[in-house]
């Protein structure tokens, strides 16, 4: 659960949508392994235009890291690369049009349409 915004003036609005996300979910059907993404604009509830299931967008690159000009062994985070992918169905097209984006993941990203030629191409190691 996150609140859009790095500002942070409506929790509350996060808060309402969290409980009746956690009322609805016990209700749902959704398989035991997928994991809910939920991204709430930063907006008073009542601006709230609705919930979408959506997909995750992409962003550009990242910034590199900093070394802090104080403390060598210290580094800050760089900045998040800007929105790549923002169309809608996207969780950054929900937000910016003011609806609570629900994603659903997974934790497996293996690429299974690989194994087997990894596997083939193990095979072939002579060790």
């Amino acid at each position: 659960m996150s609140l859009a915004s790095w500002e942070g003036n409506n929790f509350e609005t996060a808060g309402e949508i969290a409980k009746i996300l956690v009322t609805q979910i016990v209700k749902s059907e959704l398989s035991h392994n997928t994991i809910i993404n939920v991204n709430v604009p930063d907006i008073p509830l009542s601006e709230i235009k609705g919930i979408k299931s959506t997909r995750l967008g992409s962003r550009h690159k990242s910034e590199l890291s900093i070394k802090d000009k104080e403390d060598a062994s210290l580094y800050w985070i760089g900045e998040n690369g800007k929105e790549d992918d923002n169309s809608e169905g996207t969780d950054f097209h929900a937000i910016s049009n003011n609806f609570v984006s629900v994603t659903p993941l997974q934790i497996d990203t293996t690429k299974f349409s690989e194994v087997k030629r990894m596997n083939d191409w193990l095979q072939k190691i002579d060790y």
